[in-house]
């Protein structure tokens, strides 16, 4: 009896198909080929954007996780190329507290306080092309782990106008 076979025996008939269509989905691989314009036209490929910067800023409510997270976030930048920045987490944590009564209707003396803590952790990564940026940002946003929110800045260098190139080129003379 083969892998497949034992797999098989083991799932219930009604998601067999589904298991199928993904194990197939496993082994298949896709050929990207140059984009024709018309006949013998290949469209030329654009140019990587530059990015000065990706600033990853992290909340959650567990700050371990999160420190956790920052170490295999700078590994895997370092696995990339990726010069790292500086990261930190901030010193205190944002506490939000709320007073609610014990019983819907009555007892109104009767009381209970809850406290919810956010934590935040902020990582800087220097110097990226655009086809390097959204492969990291894909990577580790896919394995962000629970209870934990990303927001990532993007800055990027652009080339000065021509009407303020003209001007320094003409001011320089």
């Amino acid at each position: 009896m083969n892998i497949l076979q034992k797999i098989n025996s083991i799932i219930p008939a009604s998601s067999k198909r589904i298991f199928s269509q993904n194990y197939l989905r496993l082994f298949s691989s896709t050929i990207t080929q140059p984009q024709t314009i018309g006949e013998n036209e290949i469209a030329v490929p654009q140019k990587d954007k530059l990015y000065s910067r990706l600033e990853i800023e992290l909340k959650g409510i567990e700050p371990e996780v999160m420190r956790s997270y920052a170490w295999y976030a700078q590994k895997s930048a370092e696995h990339l190329g990726i010069k790292i920045g500086r990261c930190y987490a901030a010193r205190k944590s944002e506490k939000d507290r709320w007073t609610v009564l014990k019983s819907v209707h009555v007892h109104a003396k009767h009381l209970v306080s809850y406290e919810a803590r956010t934590y935040y952790r902020f990582m800087n990564f220097h110097n990226l092309t655009q086809s390097t940026l959204e492969t990291f940002l894909e990577y580790i946003q896919r394995n962000l782990p629970e209870g934990t929110a990303m927001k990532a800045t993007k800055i990027e260098i652009q080339p000065l106008p021509e009407h303020i190139v003209k001007s320094i080129e003409e001011n320089a003379k």
